[in-house]
């Protein structure tokens, strides 16, 4: 991963002893659309939904205990991919969303505090 880094080809944010790693606008969308023609974008888009779903899932439990600051702020952190799982999830599996939703209740009542 660092080769891309260096070559400029991601970026990477270090904060603290974790970095984050982000495409570059023009790579993500050249990947969206070689998504496009095979014809299968819902199957990358399922597979970071249900990963977005396991994430709330598990800071639901952390938001409610000693660690509740530290989730907070990874929650913060992927919003972004929270609201884009979310919104795929609406249209495709109302079970899931739901359940962002509600694991998702003890983040909102933090941000209204």
């Amino acid at each position: 991963m660092l080769h891309l880094v260096d070559r400029s080809l991601i970026t990477a944010d270090r904060d603290g002893s974790a970095a984050r790693y982000r495409l570059l606008e023009t790579l993500r969308g050249y990947g969206l659309e070689r998504l496009e023609e095979r014809g299968d974008p819902d199957t990358a888009r399922g597979r970071h939904a249900r990963w977005a779903v396991e994430l709330v899932t598990r800071a639901a439990r952390g938001l409610r205990g000693a660690g509740e600051a530290g989730w907070a702020v990874r929650l913060d952190v992927h919003i972004g991919d929270l609201r884009a799982a979310h919104s795929w999830l609406t249209g495709h599996d109302t079970e899931l969303s739901l359940r962002m939703c509600a694991e998702l209740h003890w983040y909102a009542l933090l941000l209204l505090t």
